[in-house]
C-alpha cells in the first residue's frame, strides 16, 4: 500500500509541474579522462582524415544514464510530452555528434578501443569522454561535458578539443534541457576543431600518397580476391509480421516487401541472374527460427571456394534480456519471454561462415535497428552498438566477407511510404543503387564499392543526418559486379 501511496504523490507532483517529477537514477562517478593518456606530443605527423573513434569509461556510463533517464520519462508519459522525451534521447546526442565529426574528416569508423591494434587502422583517433548530469526538478541544472581527445597510430596524444553546456529545468519539469545543454557544448567543441592548427594539419598533409611520415605506414587498402565468381548464392529475409507482436515487440511494415524486392532483383537479369534454386526467400510466417536456421546450415552448404553469398535480413534483433551480450535475430515465432531457445542466435551466422559456407566472397546486409523495437529499455542505444560491433566481427574473421549494416549503434533504422511506395530507406537506397544510379563512372556495372558508397550518401541525406548506414570488412572486393544499368 505505501509504495502506492508513494507512486500516487510521485506522478501528482510530475502533473502540477513540481519540483520532482520522478526519482531519476544518481548521476555516475566520473574519472579523469586524461589520467590513463600519454602526455601530448610536440610533433605527432599524420596525413589523412580517417577518423577512428572509440569511447572512455565516462562515455560508457553517460550513455547508461542518459539511457535510464529516457526511460524514465517514457515511464511517465502521460506527464511529459514529445520534445521532452526526444531531449533525453541519447541516440540524438550521438548523432548530432557524429554529423560534427563527419563535416570534418573524411570518414569516420568505430573502434573497439584506444590499443596499438585499433590505432592502426586509422590516421588518427579521437577517445570521446562524455559527462552528463540531467536535472530533474525545476530550477535545478542540466549539464553536459565532452572532450575528445585525438591520438595518432603511435598512441600520441595529438590534440584535445573539448565543449560544455548547461540549461536549467523549466518549470513545469516537463523537459530537463539536455537539448540544449548538448548543443551548447557541441557548438564549443566544433569551434576548438575548426581552431586546432594541428587538426587542421592533417586535411592539408598529403605525404608519400597518403602515407603516414610515422614510419611510412600505409594507408588501408582493399584488395580484390583473385579469381572470378563461380556461383551466385543468396538467403533473403524480411520479417513485418510477428506471432508474438504485442507489448513487448511491434510489427513493422515494410520488411517483407525490402526482402521481396531485393530477391527479385538478384535473379533478374540487372541483378546477375541469380539461379531461382539459388535463391532462398523467407518473409513473414515462413520466416521461422527453423526454416532461418536450415538457410544458413543446409542451403548455403553447397558452396565452394569460388562462389559468392549474399545474406541479408530485416526485422528486428534483441539481446537476451536477462543476458544482455547474448544477440539474437528475430525469428516469426520467436517469444521474447523465450528468446534463449525460440531466437537465432548470431553466433549461428558466425558458426556457419565459418563452418557451413566456402565460399570467400561474402556479403552480409543487415537492417535490425527499426524504430519499432523489442523491448522497451532492451532494443534501444545499445542494441543496435551490439549487433554492429557483432557485425564488424564477422567481417574481420576472413578475407573477402564485408557486413553492411542500415544504421550505426546509436541510431534506428527507418521505413516509409515516402521511399519506394512503400520501404525501409536503407534497402529503397540499396535498390537505386544496384538498378543503375550508383553507376557513377557511367560504364553500365554498379560495382560493390559504388553501391556501398551510394547507400551511405543517400541515407544521410533522407534521413537528414539522422542514419548512418556501417560498413565493415577486410581485403573485399570493390569491383565486384552488383548490377547491370540497361
Amino acid at each position: 500500500m505505501m509504495h502506492r501511496i508513494i507512486r500516487a504523490c510521485l506522478l501528482l507532483a510530475a502533473a502540477l509541474g513540481g519540483g520532482c517529477g520522478f526519482l531519476p537514477p544518481p548521476a555516475p562517478e566520473y574519472d579523469d579522462p586524461l589520467a590513463s593518456l600519454p602526455k601530448a606530443a610536440q610533433d605527432s605527423p599524420t596525413s589523412n582524415l580517417r577518423l577512428g573513434l572509440t569511447v572512455s569509461e565516462n562515455a560508457a556510463k553517460s550513455i547508461a544514464y542518459g539511457v535510464e533517464r529516457h526511460r524514465a520519462y517514457r515511464a511517465y508519459g502521460p506527464f511529459t510530452n514529445a520534445s521532452a522525451m526526444d531531449d533525453e534521447d541519447p541516440a540524438k546526442a550521438i548523432s548530432a555528434l557524429t554529423q560534427v565529426l563527419q563535416r570534418r574528416f573524411r570518414s569516420v569508423v568505430r573502434l573497439d578501443s584506444p590499443n596499438p591494434a585499433e590505432l592502426q587502422k586509422v590516421d588518427v583517433t579521437m577517445v570521446l569522454d562524455m559527462q552528463i548530469r540531467v536535472g530533474s526538478m525545476s530550477g535545478q541544472k542540466t549539464e553536459a561535458r565532452l572532450t575528445g581527445i585525438f591520438l595518432d597510430p603511435q598512441g600520441r596524444q595529438v590534440e584535445i578539443a573539448s565543449g560544455q553546456g548547461e540549461a536549467v529545468v523549466p518549470y513545469p519539469a516537463r523537459s530537463a534541457g539536455f537539448r540544449a545543454a548538448w548543443q551548447a557544448a557541441l557548438k564549443q567543441f566544433d569551434a576548438q576543431l575548426g581552431a586546432s592548427g594541428k587538426l587542421a594539419a592533417l586535411g592539408r598533409q598529403n605525404i608519400d600518397g597518403g602515407a603516414l611520415a610515422a614510419g611510412n605506414r600505409p594507408a588501408p587498402q582493399e584488395e580484390p580476391l583473385a579469381g572470378p565468381v563461380a556461383q551466385r548464392w543468396a538467403v533473403v529475409v524480411g520479417i513485418s509480421q510477428y506471432k508474438y507482436a504485442g507489448k513487448k515487440m511491434s510489427n513493422l511494415q515494410y520488411a517483407d516487401k525490402d526482402a521481396q524486392d531485393l530477391a527479385a532483383f538478384l535473379k533478374s537479369p540487372r541483378g546477375g541472374s541469380f539461379p531461382a534454386d539459388h535463391v532462398l526467400l523467407l518473409t513473414d510466417a515462413g520466416a521461422t527460427k527453423q526454416a532461418i536456421t536450415d538457410a544458413l546450415f543446409t542451403f548455403l552448404k553447397h558452396t565452394v571456394k569460388e562462389d559468392l553469398v549474399i545474406i541479408y535480413f530485416s526485422g528486428h534483433g534483441s539481446p537476451d534480456p536477462e543476458k544482455l551480450s547474448n544477440l539474437y535475430i528475430v525469428a516469426h515465432d520467436t517469444d521474447i519471454d523465450k528468446i534463449a531457445s525460440t531466437g537465432v542466435p548470431m553466433w549461428d551466422l558466425d558458426t556457419a561462415l565459418h563452418r557451413t559456407i566456402a565460399a570467400q566472397r561474402v556479403i552480409v546486409m543487415a537492417d535490425t535497428c527499426h524504430s519499432a523495437g523489442v523491448t522497451e529499455g532492451v532494443k534501444g542505444v545499445k542494441v543496435g552498438e551490439s549487433f554492429n560491433r557483432y557485425f564488424e566481427a564477422l567481417s574481420r574473421s576472413r578475407p573477402g566477407r564485408v557486413t553492411f549494416t542500415s544504421c550505426e549503434g546509436y541510431e534506428v533504422s527507418r521505413e516509409s511510404d515516402k521511399w519506394g511506395g512503400g520501404h525501409g530507406v536503407f534497402t529503397w537506397a540499396l535498390l537505386e543503387a544496384v538498378g543503375g544510379k550508383a553507376d557513377t563512372d557511367k560504364n553500365g556495372i554498379v560495382t560493390l564499392g559504388e553501391m556501398l558508397d551510394y547507400v551511405d550518401i543517400v541515407v544521410r541525406r533522407e534521413t537528414a543526418n539522422e542514419q548512418h548506414p556501417a560498413r565493415a570488412g577486410v581485403q573485399f572486393d570493390r569491383d565486384l559486379p552488383m548490377g547491370v544499368v540497361k
